[in-house]
């Protein structure tokens, strides 16, 4: 195993040491030289790499920065001192094996306890499936790493069962029959399901009474995998076990009865299945439509025809099971239609998925959509994202070609996206000049911001324009990190990007990219990380900072930006320090093709502008975007009307504990969508068993929160309420009333999951509120608990 290649070195070396004391000649000498650089870089390297697979990334970068920068300088010193020591006192060349001779036994020695260390890190990384051993597709099992696993395989924790089945079921060993036989019982069911399974994509007949068995399980999961997976192992035999399951009250044991019968039992079972499928697709009902996606999910390409009416399907349910369906499909004739959803579909992010199940097929259009600037912006982001999941070398030669010409955030994806590609292919690194070129012109974008933003808020400062600038200028130190991937490890830049925001880590981090760098890259990148102020940072960056742009053309710049949030921010910073220039730039934003931008082009005219701008602006009350259409509307009437724009709720949501730690740019999404609700005092905001379909945050007033009749909770202004049943996709556990005249604003679940799904930060904030909850309420139960006490 690896351990035992780690044995050869320090044998031949000792060996060689031990023949240069025995016989003194050349020969013995040539082969101790040949044991130091011949093995030292070839199989002893190789074991080493394949010993920091246990580990997670942050510790193998640290180990490997350790090792670098000080252990292995430090090894060479003392042993060019010991050399200069020895020559001094005129040793002769053969009794120099009286030092490495020592230094070899103890290196043997010392190989066991690695040994022993070694095999518990392997057992912690089953246990705790906390390091990169998890998810690393180039480790080998030896036998006793696999003694390892199948002893897992026995384990109470079934999270560590399942991984360790899947480590064995890719290495497919002896002992695996058995080992699936038993599992098919486990008392688990998650464990049971994986287990039948994985006996039919292994074709292991002998788990076939067990799938028989388990076609009466309690659990539905188990009971549609035992049908699948009966019908591939005993295909027409099983017809007449797997048939009563169509009638099942489970909707995913149907539709794998259904799928199992029409592709593996034969003509009787294909009549079967083809039966209840042609009756779902004619249903009226719309759940019947869904189920029948859901069979064809699992049938793969022979779906195309079917799938691609779901597609078009009126109904929204019945067109999210359809593009769940057609990444099992993966026929490239569905590519049109759902290039359509992730341009302006509401399911963007299914038909990414099923896009990106089409392979290469896939890739042409994807980037012919990426560089259509007629295309919504938020479309536009996803597409890296999609073409790294293709996953192949011209994926990343397509955005190789296509990321220089991408606005700042669209690089920044295409970039990360290039980083998963090259490590998960094994991609050369580019080419030191490439990268170089690449990072001065992301460096010299970066400095010319800071330029024109250090004379420019003098004059147009706002909070959300100096929030916008400041996330520019972290996307440009993301940039080139993520460019930097492409030609370092990995693993050790991702290192300093997790890190560089950390006040904690960051001079770790600092030195860990100092300490990767070459001299050229170097020295144009490390001053820019440093912290510095604007001026300090501009004058080391003399060479590359291009001269500061004034601050009306820097305005007028971000209006015209293609990031639709930069001209919300610019626009509303004009309108605050009444910037009369770019009434022009708001009038051509009026026929934007992004909503943000529309409705800062809406701030500004009704700020700013005459009668005929206004009455131009006034047209979008028709506009598709509802939230613009309101705000026109609002902007347009003779009377005042009580309305918030975007970036009122945004600059409101900063306030939130939730949210607080998200950029203006982040949150605006959310914000555009979010709705104002007023309530009246005691008037009923949901009631317990009510569907979650929103998250709420109070603006103003309060809310009182209770379980049948008891108040738990009180809460007022900047206080989000309702998310667990959002989260947990469950009904309400407890009913929400307005204790005042109350403002909410209210945001619908399908716009919390979007942002969720972007924003860890979110979903951080969440859990710091829960966590205060449930302080709150153990502390009141303390209390009770104590008044208890004394009044027994």
């Amino acid at each position: 195993g690896v351990l035992a290649a780690l044995l050869v070195m320090p044998l031949c070396f000792g060996g060689s040491a031990a023949a240069l004391l025995a016989t003194g000649g050349l020969a013995a000498a040539c082969l101790m030289k040949f044991s130091d650089n011949g093995l030292q870089f070839t199989i002893h390297e190789t074991a080493m790499q394949v010993l920091y697979v246990p580990f997670a990334p942050m510790v193998k970068a640290k180990a490997r920065a350790l090792l670098e920068v000080a252990v292995k300088p430090l090894s060479y010193g003392i042993g060019g001192l010991a050399l200069v020591a020895l020559a001094a006192f005129k040793v002769p060349v053969r009794q120099m094996a009286f030092v490495t001779l020592p230094v070899a036994a103890l290196w043997l020695m010392l190989l066991p306890r690695v040994r022993r260390l070694y095999l518990r890190s392997l057992e912690a990384s089953v246990a705790g499936l906390a390091s990169a051993f998890a998810l690393d597709q180039e480790f080998v099992l030896d036998s006793e790493s696999r003694g390892v696993l199948l002893r897992a395989l026995d384990s109470p924790d079934q999270a560590v069962v399942l991984h360790a089945l899947d480590r064995l079921c890719a290495e497919r060993s002896p002992e695996l029959s058995l080992a699936l036989e038993r599992l098919c019982g486990h008392p688990t069911a998650r464990v049971r399901r994986e287990a039948i399974l994985r006996a039919a994509i292994l074709g292991e007949s002998s788990c076939a009474p067990k799938a028989r068995a388990a076609l009466s399980d309690e659990d539905a999961e188990v009971r549609a995998a035992a049908a699948e997976t009966l019908c591939v192992l005993e295909g027409d035999d099983a017809v007449d076990l797997v048939a009563p399951l169509l009638e099942d009250p489970q909707k995913s044991v149907r539709s794998a009865a259904t799928a199992g019968l029409m592709a593996k039992a034969g003509v009787e079972g294909e009549m079967l299945g083809t039966g209840r499928l042609q009756a779902l697709l004619r249903g009226g009902d719309a759940a019947m439509r869904v189920e029948a996606a859901d069979v064809l999910r699992r049938l793969g390409p022979s779906a195309y025809r079917p799938l691609r009416t779901l597609l078009q399907d009126p109904d929204r349910k019945v067109r999210a099971a359809a593009l769940k369906a057609a990444a099992g499909c993966a026929d490239p004739r569905l590519i049109p239609v759902l290039l359509q959803e992730l341009a302006g579909g509401s399911h963007q992010r299914r038909a990414g998925r099923a896009l990106a199940a089409m392979g290469a097929e896939a890739l042409e259009p994807l980037m012919a959509l990426l560089k259509d600037s007629r295309v919504p912006r938020a479309a536009r982001l996803l597409v890296p994202r999609i073409v790294r999941d293709i996953g192949d070398v011209g994926a990343f030669e397509a955005l190789r070609r296509t990321a220089p010409v991408m606005e700042g955030q669209i690089r920044l994806r295409c970039y990360a996206a290039m980083g998963h590609l090259r490590s998960a292919l094994g991609i050369r690194p580019l080419p030191l000049a490439e990268v170089q070129a690449r990072v001065d012109a992301e460096l010299a974008e970066a400095y010319g911001l800071i330029a024109s933003w250090r004379v420019a808020k003098e004059r147009y400062h706002t909070e959300l324009l100096e929030d916008f600038v400041e996330l520019r200028i972290r996307r440009a130190e993301r940039r080139v990190l993520r460019l930097l991937e492409l030609r370092y490890d990995r693993l050790e830049v991702g290192l300093v990007l997790r890190n560089l925001s950390l006040p904690s880590q960051r001079s770790f981090a600092i030195e860990v990219l100092d300490n990767l760098l070459e001299p050229p890259l170097k020295k144009s990148v490390m001053p820019f990380f440093e912290d510095l102020s604007a001026g300090e940072s501009l004058e080391k960056a003399k060479g590359l900072a291009p001269p500061p742009k004034a601050p009306v053309s820097f305005l007028r710049d971000m209006c015209q930006d293609d990031d639709p949030y930069a001209a919300l921010a610019a626009f509303h910073a004009a309108k605050v320090h009444r910037e009369n220039g770019v009434i022009a730039l708001a009038l051509s934003r009026l026929s934007s093709s992004e909503p943000l931008a529309r409705e800062g082009a809406l701030i500004a005219i009704a700020a700013l502008g005459g009668e005929g701008e206004k009455a131009q602006a006034a047209k979008l009350k028709e506009d598709k975007d509802p939230a613009v259409a309101r705000l026109a509307a609002a902007l347009a009437s003779p009377t005042e009307v009580s309305m918030y724009s975007t970036v009122e709720k945004v600059l409101f949501l900063k306030s939130v504990p939730i949210f607080e730690r998200l950029s203006g740019e982040d949150l605006s999404p959310l914000a555009h969508v979010a709705e104002v609700k007023s309530c009246k005092p005691q008037e009923t905001i949901f009631k317990e068993g009510d569907v979650g379909d929103a998250v709420y945050v109070i603006m103003r007033g309060a809310v009182e929160i209770r379980v049948g009749e008891k108040a738990i909770a009180r809460l007022g202004p900047k206080e989000a309420f309702g998310e667990m049943a959002v989260l947990e996709a469950q009904r309400r556990s407890a009913s929400a009333t307005a204790v005042t005249e109350t403002e909410l604003l209210e945001i619908s679940s399908d716009a919390f999951y979007e942002v969720l799904h972007e924003q860890v930060e979110i979903a951080e904030g969440i859990i710091q509120v829960l966590a205060r909850r449930l302080r709150e309420a153990d502390e009141k139960l303390g209390a009770l608990h104590g008044e208890k006490g004394k009044g027994g």
